[in-house]
C-alpha cells in the first residue's frame, strides 16, 4: 500500500527528493491464503500541511482485504541519508 502511494507521488519529486511514509492506518478485513496474488492501490486525496494523504486499498482474487489512509512526506535525500547515518553511529555505539 505504501509503495502504491509512493509511485503516485514519485513523478512530482525533484531529483534531490524522496517521499517517505509518515503514517499508516489500515483496517484488515480478510485473510489472504499464502501464495495468493495481492494488488495494492492508492488514490491521492489531499495535502494536509506537509503531508500528502492517500486512500489505500489491498485486494486478492476474492476481493478487498484491507483499506485505510496513508500519509507521505517529501524530504531532501541528503537530509534523510544524513539522519540515517547518525542513527547508524548511535546504534554502533550501543554494541
Amino acid at each position: 500500500m505504501e509503495v502504491a502511494a509512493a509511485r503516485i507521488l514519485a513523478p512530482c519529486l525533484e531529483r534531490s527528493e524522496l517521499s517517505v511514509g509518515a503514517h499508516v492506518a489500515v483496517a484488515h478485513s480478510a485473510a489472504t491464503p499464502p501464495g495468493s496474488r495481492v494488488v495494492a492501490e492508492a488514490k491521492y486525496l489531499r495535502k494536509d500541511g506537509k503531508a500528502f494523504v492517500f486512500e489505500v486499498t489491498a485486494r486478492d482474487e476474492a476481493g478487498e482485504i484491507g483499506r485505510g489512509e496513508h500519509r507521505r512526506a517529501v524530504v531532501e535525500s541528503s537530509r534523510l541519508l544524513a539522519g540515517a547515518e547518525k542513527r547508524k553511529k548511535a546504534i554502533e555505539k550501543q554494541r
